[in-house]
């Protein structure tokens, strides 16, 4: 997707807009900051194209904005012009939890899972669903926290008009219910969560497919349970998995405190303080966890926990207490920092009230009693013991006044002093010996060394004997030869300052004819800088005002032409060398994609078709599928579209194309379109 930045950059006047974070067929997101309260954000932008959708977007945009927990990333602002609409969001700087997923331990992916469960269960309860949930979608903050991204996006394209007749979502993620075009319930949210974990932990995904048989697997088949997961673990996602949503788990809290139940007994009690994620826990399943601890004789018995706590989730209020990372130092409770408790249910009271009661910390070291001075006999104590350390009075002796402790004042070593005596001694005879000889400083001059008209060196430091001198020898004194000490060669008042090269040369594809170029000015004299783009083509630019950052746009480029380039800069004493000085920094303006190819249609259901193909270039930014009445925008990283809400036994014919910033491909197949009909009786 390609937007006009001077059109963005007014309609967030109060932002500077940075780089681009990704893109999509629906939009991208850009950097950006707020000027005035200095604040890093991310800025998702849309184009919303339908009758209504300002009214829509307006009205889900206010909904998302209202989202305020710990685990789900905020929406600061929005605002909208023409087609064009922007979400002004809050900057994860550790990126999404894609990138990292190879590195996660087993807690590290269950403290993911509890957190972006909770996150759900509070949008559930508001009335919104994610409808994507994956990996990409779950950024992480400096602080290793998990928030989840895009909470409700598909439903704000859908409203608006973007994918009427679709559906949005990821294939590898979506739900039976999902791809049938059924009634989306809470449920559709746990189960892409549970391919998420199932992911996270077994390293690979539930089915090992891709187009349409992926599809008719989610639709159809059973997942083998993921290697190396412990059992209680697999248990709480299989569940999850389940083809109907009623044999789920029934909401997303309920799945947290499976979830906390089962690693505490696969895990051991501390592993969410050793899983590195923070995670702020309500208090039912914090109490889940306390439980489990109880209840850990057999897997019957922390099934029977989870099943207790999760009877009384429904009237709860979720209250978040810290958990996790190096703050949790609760003995015996499961690595959580507990703050108060609110009842859930009958069978969680016994446990709220143990909750205060002190720890006893095993190795902890008495704290010493105070010392008493027994100068009063007031304060003797009561027993034999003195209480000051030392042995109580021998029996048999006439009690009375103990005379106050006195430690011994401890002896300076005469071997140190000594040591301090003599070095003040050399000191000062360092001082006062060139006195005695005769030896005056002459204050320094400019110069190393001069030259006497008869060329006789002066030296900076001369002896002056104080007895009488000697008369000079007869013999003939050779004459010393001249000696100049000449310093290094730099600039004078009549010889300038040499121009200095550029730093940080680099190049970067704007669109399909202008190359972006950028380096750093060092110099801050330079009358201009030349930039060399090889096979003779060579472009001046103007000196820059000062030092720091310059920007040149080499326009008039072919689609798919690559520039390099490196930079020097001039003055009118010449120019400095090239940077870089060795090679050339290159960037080649985009070419239209190459079209995909293996493109297949088959129905899924009565309402549902799915239609899949190849992906044969590695620039486009999205895909598009041409039904014959509409089309249809994919997201680049998808290579399968569902058509759902069709017409039960109708026959529909489908063509496909790739685009990128510099056009679009041709469409495949090129002679005929693929065609596919909806069932006709519901098998």
């Amino acid at each position: 997707m390609t937007i006009d930045r001077t059109l963005l950059a007014a309609m967030l006047s109060g932002y500077d807009l940075g780089r681009e974070l990704g893109s999509g067929a629906f939009g991208l997101v850009m950097a950006g900051r707020h000027r005035r309260l200095d604040r890093e954000v991310a800025i998702k932008v849309l184009r919303l194209s339908s009758d209504g959708a300002r009214t829509s977007f307006d009205t889900e945009a206010r909904t998302l904005a209202s989202l305020d927990h710990p685990h789900i990333v905020q929406i600061f602002d929005y605002v909208e012009q023409d087609d064009m609409y922007a979400l002004v969001m809050e900057m994860m700087a550790g990126g999404p939890l894609s990138r990292r997923r190879s590195d996660l331990s087993g807690p590290a992916a269950c403290a993911v899972g509890v957190s972006v469960a909770q996150a759900l269960s509070y949008a559930h309860s508001r009335g919104i669903l994610h409808r994507d949930i994956k990996a990409s979608n779950l950024l992480t903050d400096p602080n290793n926290r998990v928030k989840v991204a895009d909470f409700g996006i598909a439903k704000l394209l859908t409203t608006t008009g973007v994918s009427r007749g679709t559906f949005v979502g990821t294939p590898g993620y979506m739900a039976p219910e999902q791809i049938t075009g059924g009634r989306q319930l809470p449920a559709t949210d746990l189960y892409a969560l549970a391919v998420t974990l199932y992911e996270l932990l077994a390293g690979y995904p539930p089915f090992d497919s891709d187009g349409s048989d992926l599809l008719r697997d989610h639709l159809r088949g059973t997942p083998a349970a993921p290697a190396g997961v412990p059992g209680p673990v697999a248990a709480v996602i299989m569940r999850a998995l389940a083809k109907t949503p009623a044999e789920r788990q029934p909401s997303a809290q309920a799945f947290a405190a499976d979830l906390v139940v089962a690693a505490t007994r696969a895990y051991g009690q501390h592993w969410l303080a050793r899983s590195g994620i923070v995670v702020r826990l309500d208090d039912p399943v914090r109490v889940a966890a306390r439980v489990a601890l109880r209840d850990t004789t057999s897997a019957a018995a922390g099934r029977n926990a989870a099943s207790r706590v999760a009877s009384s989730l429904g009237a709860a209020v979720p209250r978040v207490t810290e958990a996790g990372g190096a703050g949790t130092t609760e003995p015996g409770g499961a690595g959580l920092m507990e703050r108060g408790t609110e009842r859930a249910g009958a069978a969680s009271a016994a446990m709220a009230a143990d909750r205060f009661r002190p720890a006893r910390l095993v190795g902890a070291v008495p704290a010493p009693r105070e010392r008493i001075s027994w100068g009063d006999t007031s304060g003797a104590p009561a027993g034999p013991g003195r209480g000051d350390g030392r042995p109580p009075p021998a029996s048999g002796s006439v009690p009375g006044p103990y005379r106050p402790y006195r430690p011994l004042r401890p002896r300076r070593p005469l071997s140190l002093m000594l040591v301090a005596a003599l070095l003040a001694v050399a000191i000062g005879g360092a001082m006062l010996v060139p006195r005695l000889l005769g030896y005056t400083e002459k204050p320094p001059s400019d110069s190393t060394s001069t030259v006497s008209p008869t060329g006789a060196t002066s030296p900076t430091f001369s002896p002056t004997p104080t007895g009488t001198p000697p008369s000079p020898s007869p013999t003939a004194t050779p004459t010393p030869t001249p000696t100049v000490t000449r310093s290094s060669p730099g600039p004078t008042a009549s010889q300038p300052r040499p121009v200095v090269a550029p730093t940080d040369v680099a190049a970067t594809a704007q669109d399909e004819n202008s190359i972006k170029i950028t380096w750093t000015d060092r110099s801050g004299t330079e009358s201009g800088f030349t930039i060399d783009g090889g096979s003779g083509r060579q472009k001046n630019v103007p000196a820059h005002t000062g030092t720091g950052s310059v920007v040149y746009v080499w326009s008039g480029l072919a689609a798919g032409d690559t520039l390099c380039v490196r930079v020097r800069a001039r003055d009118s004493t010449g120019a400095s060398a090239y940077s870089p000085p060795e090679r050339s920094v290159c960037a080649t303006t985009p070419a239209a994609p190459s079209p995909p190819s293996n493109v297949t249609a088959v129905a899924l259901s009565t309402i549902a078709i799915i239609v899949s193909w190849q992906d044969d270039s590695d620039d486009e930014t999205g895909f598009t599928v041409d039904d014959g009445t509409t089309t249809h925008d994919v997201a680049a990283d998808r290579t399968a579209f569902v058509l759902a809400d069709l017409d039960r036994g109708a026959r529909y014919c489908f063509r496909v194309r790739a685009f990128n910033k510099a056009g679009v491909s041709t469409y495949s197949p090129a002679d005929a379109p693929v065609c596919a009909t909806t069932v006709q009786d519901g098998t």
